[in-house]
């Protein structure tokens, strides 16, 4: 069988070109006022992205009961477009390209998640077991260590905002990178000590597995002593 294509973030879309899925929360959606057009932004742990559909790529998707705001999808087969002029004004901050559904037959969506569906919630252990790539959802994991907020190179030369985290687990502590706003936002004081679900994280596989990054928004949950039993 061939092997399914892992999903990549939106900005190693945004950064690379590569032809690879996407996943991500829709934001938002809007019907253009002339024209058949719309368009979507999606959301993961990395930053936002728009997605267009015209004329006939519109009206092959315009009624796909996974293009409403709130649902969790995966995007393939889109083209990369640049960003220019004016466009800029309104595209997601800091995003260079958007994705375009041109011809409609190449274009595909899959829901992943209706509007207020909850992601099923795995054990840190479950999510490990997951192929190198997949997003998943932590029910509970607790923090044994913070390590201070750092800037970090990215392979478009940029930096950002990183630190790492590690999570207890039986065979060991567990390495889980935080990211741009959220890195910033979650430091000792915050998470040290804290169980915490985790939600929208990806699974890589370096020397051995760990996890990378959370839905920018409420992607991190403090429990209390309640939720954690």
């Amino acid at each position: 069988p061939i092997p399914a294509m892992r999903d990549q973030t939106i900005d190693e879309l945004d950064k690379n070109g590569r032809d690879l899925p996407i996943v991500g929360q829709i934001q938002f959606r809007s019907d253009h006022k002339t024209g058949t057009g719309f368009h979507i932004r999606v959301s993961d742990m990395t930053g936002a992205i728009d997605v267009k559909f015209f004329e006939a790529a519109a009206n092959a998707f315009r009624a796909h009961p996974a293009l409403v705001k709130g649902a969790t999808v995966r995007i393939s087969g889109f083209k990369l477009f640049e960003v220019k002029g004016r466009a800029l004004d309104f595209a997601p901050a800091g995003r260079r390209h958007e994705l375009r559904c041109n011809p409609a037959k190449h274009g595909k969506v899959e829901l992943l998640g209706a509007p207020g569906a909850k992601a099923e919630a795995l054990q840190l252990a479950d999510a490990l077991r997951k192929p190198d790539g997949t997003i998943v959802t932590i029910a509970r994991a607790t923090v044994s260590a913070v390590e201070e907020l750092e800037e970090k190179q990215v392979p478009s030369g940029e930096t950002r905002p990183f630190r790492v985290v590690w999570l207890l687990a039986d065979d060991g502590p567990v390495r889980w990178s935080l990211w741009n706003e959220v890195a910033v936002k979650y430091g000792p004081k915050q998470l040290m000590g804290q169980n915490v679900k985790i939600k929208g994280t990806k699974v890589k596989l370096f020397r051995v597995k760990e996890l990378t990054g959370c839905w920018r928004d409420n992607g991190i949950q403090i429990l209390n002593d309640a939720q954690s039993l």
